[in-house]
């Protein structure tokens, strides 16, 4: 459930009704305003990181290396 929050945010910037309704079904209206800003602001922390060209800290584990995946060619 909260992936989907994540996903549709991210997709549409918006969250669908039926999303909403979902997430209050577990959380209250505070609860659910603080997801929508908790996600927005690591959106905003990931386009400054991205824009400044920041190095990844060393002490801070790759999201790869924590799930398996491998990196991109990039």
């Amino acid at each position: 459930m909260l992936f989907e929050l994540c996903d549709e945010l991210h997709e549409t910037s918006t969250l669908s009704s039926k999303t909403w309704d979902r997430l209050s079904e577990h959380f209250d209206e505070l609860q659910i305003l603080e997801l929508i800003y908790t996600v927005g602001m690591y959106h905003s922390v990931s386009f400054l990181v991205n824009a400044l060209d920041l190095e990844n800290e060393e002490f801070g584990a790759r999201l790869s290396e924590l799930t398996g995946d491998r990196p991109s060619e990039d």
